[in-house]
């Protein structure tokens, strides 16, 4: 197909147009971008650790490793900051160890079997100790109640299987009355070393924080109290001196011996009202009686 000069020239005018306007097209087209979203600023906020409650009073509670060997006993570890030589006088001791029973005996009541029916956190009378007790050394108190249940400190054997530190101690001093006195000593102290003073001690024993030549050593000037009812409800609570104390046979011995092999002074018996002390503990923890 042939084309006349001006149809030649009218077409190369359009073909320029079209290139020119899609030129323009291309320069104009909107581009199209993705406008970014603002950014958020998340805070995240730390939870804040707990803060360990410290317990109320004398942080008295049942020590649930001794029940694998169905024993009861009540117990906590006082730490001051101080000397409890100089914090407490031998008074105080004494309205320790009372106020010591007092938490006891609340607990327990709160837990008595509803019309006899028993569970495993109810208290029955019979597994109800009948006394409190303490033993003062250093800037720490030890409290415990006496054991109630089967035998425990002549029976008891830690996890390598020795027996516990305090029943060697009652061994040598059984040994000390017998050359002293003679071999009709009885062998075993005479509440079967269940008593408040011995579970304290027991304690001792086996606190890490104590060092081993203050085990082996006991360092001067502990001190021991005892405050309870006994076992006899009608009786009443008081304080109360070492066991064995009064015993008319000397083959018969007791707390009042025992202490006195370790120069453990129980003081004498206070006069008087017993005033909870005011000085607080800085730590209230505890020391199973139980080793795991």
């Amino acid at each position: 197909m042939s084309y006349s000069n001006s149809e030649s020239t009218r077409l190369m005018r359009l073909l320029l147009l079209f290139f020119f306007c899609f030129s323009i097209f291309a320069q104009t087209t909107e581009v199209i971008t993705e406008t970014p979203s603002p950014s958020v600023e998340v805070t995240v906020t730390a939870t804040p650790t707990p803060t360990p409650t410290t317990p109320a009073g004398l942080g008295i509670k049942q020590d649930r490793s001794a029940l694998g060997q169905r024993n009861y006993v009540w117990t906590s570890k006082l730490r001051y900051d101080g000397a409890v030589a100089n914090l407490f006088s031998d008074n105080d001791l004494y309205a320790l160890a009372k106020q010591a029973w007092d938490e006891m005996q609340t607990d327990i009541a709160a837990r008595r079997p509803v019309n006899g029916r028993q569970t495993p956190d109810t208290i029955s009378k019979r597994d109800e100790p009948g006394m409190m007790g303490l033993i003062a050394v250093g800037n720490t108190i030890y409290l415990a109640s006496s054991m109630k249940g089967g035998k425990f400190i002549y029976g008891y054997t830690g996890p390598s299987g020795q027996p516990a530190q305090v029943a060697l101690a009652l061994d040598r001093c059984q040994m000390a009355l017998r050359t002293e006195i003679g071999e009709n000593v009885s062998p075993h102290h005479t509440n079967k070393a269940s008593c408040a003073e011995i579970l304290a001690m027991h304690q001792y024993y086996l606190d890490p924080a104590v060092a081993e030549a203050d085990k082996t050593t006991l360092p001067a000037g502990m001190r021991a109290a005892a405050y309870g009812d006994g076992g006899n409800k009608k009786r009443g609570a008081k304080p109360y001196e070492p066991c064995g104390n009064k015993a008319e046979d000397r083959t018969t011995w007791g707390c009042s011996q025992f202490l006195g092999s370790m120069k453990i002074v129980a003081p004498p018996l206070p006069t008087g009202t017993l005033t909870n002390p005011t000085v607080t503990p800085v730590e209230i923890t505890y020391i199973p009686v139980c080793e795991s």
